[in-house]
């Protein structure tokens, strides 16, 4: 079971941490990115695609493998 929550727990970090990461200007902004950095992420976005369509494809993966229609915050709570 401890597996299982762990597995859990790992998708939906990443989820929410895609979501997190896809705000360019956020991200570049608090890091206080010089012109370059942020045109080095900008590109890096263009290139492996908007990471908030990838965060969606997690969770579709996610509700493959562990069902779907489940608050997923709540059930790694209680695992």
């Amino acid at each position: 079971m401890e597996e299982i929550k762990k597995t859990l727990e790992a998708f939906n970090r990443v989820i929410d941490d895609l979501l997190t990461l896809n705000d360019q200007e956020y991200i570049c902004n608090i890091l206080q990115s010089s012109p370059a950095i942020k045109e080095k992420y900008r590109k890096f976005i263009r290139t492996y695609g908007d990471l908030a369509e990838l965060s969606v494809e997690f969770e579709i993966i996610r509700n493959i493998l562990f069902g779907g229609n489940i608050d997923w915050e709540e059930v790694s709570k209680t695992l």
